[in-house]
């Protein structure tokens, strides 16, 4: 074939052209539609057995969606968090909201706006039927993480390593995974 002839082959009709667009169009819409990834550790169920950690993003921007702060778990005890659907659909593959099994855990945590990022880790004491909320407070250039429990806003867990004998409560000058003011 000579190369007039493929010149003047159309690659693409312009209904399939449109097809494509309609399509693209439709993945983006059911991108941002998406409701935050869940991860649920093996064990653990969205029954009262278990419990529920929450990231606290800032998801406020529809358009601009660089400017929303979030929050992922990126792992729970050393186990990822990301699916396949994840890398697919966002920027981020990690988990928003997760499900564990009652006991201590390791989480890692990745902090995400426009082009900057952060990684962390906290520990937590998770018991079976509560609700727990990882807060994050970005000052100057650091980012610190801290785990609250949702219903009384008290402070649980903190930075691996500080953190007491299994079965200890946690007392304020052993969590020190809150550094100042949050």
């Amino acid at each position: 074939m000579a190369v007039e002839e493929i010149a003047k082959k159309p690659h693409m009709t312009p209904k399939a052209g449109n097809a494509v667009i309609l399509i693209a169009l439709i993945c983006f819409a059911l991108c941002g539609c998406a409701s935050p990834r869940t991860f649920i550790q093996a064990g653990a169920s969205k029954e009262t057995n278990s419990a529920k950690i929450t990231c606290d993003s800032e998801t406020n921007h529809n358009v601009l969606i660089g400017l929303n702060s979030k929050v992922y778990i990126a792992s729970i005890d050393e186990k990822s968090t990301a699916t396949f659907a994840g890398f697919m659909t966002d920027a981020e593959p990690y988990a928003q909201v997760a499900y564990v099994t009652p006991g201590r855990h390791y989480l890692d945590l990745k902090f995400s706006q426009m082009n900057s990022f952060a990684w962390g880790r906290v520990w937590l004491d998770a018991e079976a039927g509560k609700s727990y909320i990882i807060r994050k407070k970005a000052k100057n250039y650091a980012i610190t993480f801290w785990v609250e429990e949702m219903d009384t806003g008290k402070i649980v867990g903190g930075i691996p390593g500080g953190e007491p004998e299994s079965g200890d409560t946690p007392t304020p000058d052993l969590r020190r995974g809150k550094v100042g003011e949050p």
